[in-house]
């Protein structure tokens, strides 16, 4: 019961329909372990890590455990066997085990959390990669030193675990050959795994820019640059002699403004014997990284980046091949937080290796040493269940192109969440199971993509990298926004996000949160989401003898001895029979109760995450990681969430509830005069929230009244539109609402 059934959705977005790459590898860090739970409590605030680390004789606080069998998820208290890496458990969770005296508990259950919090604790010795043990000290008198001899010089490998530099030896030829020793233009990243041997030189594996493992060039970005490839023929930094001139030099004893990265190789021959290249011939910066940046540049210049390139924009919703790809990152171990400038340059490593997060861009986030960014507003868009980021990314630009913002002021980056069967190589993805595998929920992607992340973690980083201040001086506000299954997403994320404006930094005194930096603000904008998740236990009852109309609404606590049983997701709803009578459905499903007894379904789950927020189970830590990890649920949700700038924005006429249920309202958006499919959540949790997505975004902010009282949320109703992203956005936009940034 617990598996996704897909959402379909059918937004019709215009002039957007390739699906081509840009990929991003996030700043993740190891944000949970910064965070520690706190129960439910009504909330202080100044309260915070109640559990201290203690050690591995106690009762509380926290433990290594080691798993005894891969074949099987537990972790156990004894670690005189282990056969993997150990993972760290809370000791007020974990549970007994058959094996007598002992404890366990698995990687998203029981207590399991982040590895930081047992980092003060003695790693078990059985497990793989502990630490040798220090030798004991002889009580033997020192013997007379002897001569060290000279280290022998170990030679610098090119080679990763799986990437490999690969290096042409003829210009003349396709190939590129893992032997560096020779070089003559810009070397290629490739997955030596999946090279080819090469025919004409015995012991050498060679790959091509197009097949035989070519892989991002950022995957060899950790790996020693070939020397040979270095110097007159490579990489290295040009600079620019006069204000007045295009041109970059190779001989930079005179420089003014910022020195950019070009590549030797391919630049022109200057008068002078040097070479010569232009800020369209720029490469990527971290190809410059191991060079010594320039002296005779000015250290206060820096070089203003646009936030917006027209050309890249027009081309990506055209359907044309980016020419390189730009990324995110953090250190190998993922202890610390990166500065921007650095993080963009490094890869995620995972399990598997290099892993790969992927996005669309409105300009290129590749900084250089000297470079900052022009952009005061950050639209990070959140797609829909068919995860097509591409055409949310190409809405939103050309709504914020039409609209009267400076787009040149704003950046856009569209998110893509995957699944396994639309993944790509080194991309994680998430299995879509609910709630522990459901981007949309905080759920964490599938181990077996290589790393096991939530989905939330993810917009957290994104944040959190823009909020430093060297790299994005001008940045204002950042505005997360989401339709459909991406507006579930948002939603969310808007109330447990570990992020923290400056403004709230009081609240959060003692708290270890992430607290943004002075004069920038979140916003999050969340259109026709199919559910919400509640805060109490009261729910909605609605009489439905009149269809295809339902009234007399009421807000009450949810009894299950009033619910009607049986009620359950026809799966069956896509095919012909579906318009059939099946359990809760039909002519007399939402009709059959009088007024007196209106319509509640049945579920002892309702009000489970992520529809509702069960504490009796938060507090066990049965919930999905980056909830049980968070500096203080409690006090995000209860305090800080009411406060947010939160906008819901509801098409009038997303009335339609598909055919599976026995009407269409009249208001439905239409296609070909039929209610226009948008497979609406069907389940019990969702059908107590009301009976279409308008009524039940209406009804969400009347939860939020009752709840809060007063609360800093907008609702904004779009007439004439239904479920469709461009449409609703624009109409919103249309209505003057401060909705996609600044003053519009």
């Amino acid at each position: 019961a617990l598996l996704q059934v897909e959402e379909r959705e059918s937004e019709r977005v215009a002039a957007c329909s390739s699906r081509r790459w840009v990929f991003l590898v996030v700043c993740l860090g190891a944000l949970a372990s910064l965070f520690a739970f706190q129960g439910p409590d009504r909330v202080s605030l100044r309260s915070h890590l109640e559990h201290n680390i203690v050690s591995e004789a106690g009762t509380s606080g926290y433990g290594y455990f080691c798993k005894h069998d891969t074949s099987k998820q537990s972790y156990y208290s004894d670690c005189d066997t282990c056969v993997a890496e150990p993972i760290c458990c809370d000791l007020v969770y974990v549970a007994d085990s058959n094996h007598a005296g002992q404890t366990r508990c698995t990687e998203t259950s029981l207590g399991g959390t982040s590895i930081d919090y047992c980092a003060a604790l003695t790693y078990p010795q059985a497990c793989p990669g502990a630490p040798t043990p220090a030798p004991t000290p002889s009580p033997t008198p020192e013997p007379t030193p002897e001569p060290t001899p000279a280290p022998t010089p170990t030679p610098t490998s090119l080679v990763g675990e799986d990437y490999a530099y690969f290096c042409k030896h003829d210009t003349s030829k396709q190939s590129y050959y893992s032997d560096c020793s020779t070089c003559v233009a810009e070397p290629i990243c490739c997955d030596a795994s999946e090279a080819a041997d090469s025919s004409g030189n015995s012991g050498l594996k060679r790959c091509t820019e197009k097949s035989l493992g070519v892989t991002s060039i950022g995957n060899c970005a950790g790996l020693t640059y070939p020397e040979a490839c270095m110097g007159s023929s490579g990489p290295q930094y040009f600079c620019k002699r006069e204000d007045a001139s295009s041109y970059y030099y190779s001989d930079c004893q005179d420089c003014v403004g910022v020195a950019i990265c070009c590549n030797a190789s391919v630049a022109e021959d200057a008068d002078d014997g040097a070479k010569r290249c232009t800020s369209s011939d720029e490469v990527l910066p971290r190809l410059c990284y191991t060079i010594e940046y320039p002296e005779s540049c000015p250290s206060s210049a820096t070089r203003v980046v646009d936030s917006w390139d027209d050309d890249l924009v027009d081309r990506t919703c055209a359907g044309v091949s980016l020419a390189s790809g730009r990324r995110l990152g953090v250190d190998a171990a993922g202890r610390r937080l990166l500065s921007t400038a650095e993080a963009y340059e490094r890869l995620l490593t995972g399990r598997a290796g290099s892993i790969e997060f992927g996005y669309y861009g409105s300009g290129i986030v590749n900084f250089g040493p000297k470079d900052v960014s022009r952009a005061k507003t950050m639209l990070v868009m959140v797609h829909g269940a068919g995860r097509n980021g591409i055409d949310y990314f190409c809405s939103l630009a050309a709504l914020v192109k039409e609209s009267d913002l400076d787009h040149l002021d704003t950046f856009i980056l569209a998110v893509q969440f995957e699944y396994e069967d639309d993944h790509k190589t080194n991309h994680i993805w998430w299995n879509g199971s609910k709630p522990w595998g459901d981007w949309r929920s905080a759920g964490n992607s599938a181990e077996s993509s290589g790393l096991s992340v939530s989905s939330f973690q993810m917009l957290d980083s994104f944040a959190w990298n823009f909020n430093e201040k060297s790299v994005f001086p001008n940045l204002t506000e950042i505005i997360f926004v989401g339709h459909s299954a991406g507006g579930q997403a948002v939603h969310r994320y808007s109330m447990v996000t570990q992020l923290v404006e400056y403004r709230h930094k009081a609240l959060v005194e003692g708290a270890v949160a992430l607290v943004l930096r002075e004069g920038i603000t979140l916003k999050y904008v969340i259109a026709n989401p199919s559910s919400y998740t509640y805060l109490d236990e009261n729910r909605w009852q609605y009489n439905c003898v009149s269809l295809p109309y339902c009234t007399d609404r009421k807000y009450a606590l949810y009894s299950t001895d009033k619910g009607r049983s049986g009620w359950a997701v026809d799966r069956r709803r896509f095919s012909a029979s579906a318009r059939r009578r099946r359990r809760g459905f039909g002519s007399s499903a939402l009709a059959d109760y009088s007024s007196s007894t209106p319509f509640v379904c049945k579920d002892d789950n309702f009000n489970e995450w992520p529809y509702g927020l069960n504490w009796e189970k938060i507090e066990k830590g049965n919930i999905v990681p980056f909830l049980r990890n968070h500096w203080n649920l409690t006090a995000g949700v209860k305090v800080l969430f009411p406060q947010r700038d939160v906008t819901y924005v509801s098409g009038r006429k997303d009335t339609c509830t598909y055919d599976a249920l026995p009407f269409c309202y009249a208001s439905c958006w239409k296609v070909n005069s039929g209610c226009a499919a948008n497979a609406i959540d069907q389940r019990c949790p969702a059908m107590l929230q009301g009976e279409h997505r308008n009524r039940r975004c209406k009804s969400y902010v009347a939860h939020l009244d009752s709840y809060f009282g007063t609360h800093n949320h907008k609702y904004v109703e779009v007439p004439g539109v239904g479920h469709e992203a461009y449409a609703v956005f624009s109409g919103a936009i249309g209505l003057k609402t401060d909705l996609l940034g600044q003053s519009i």
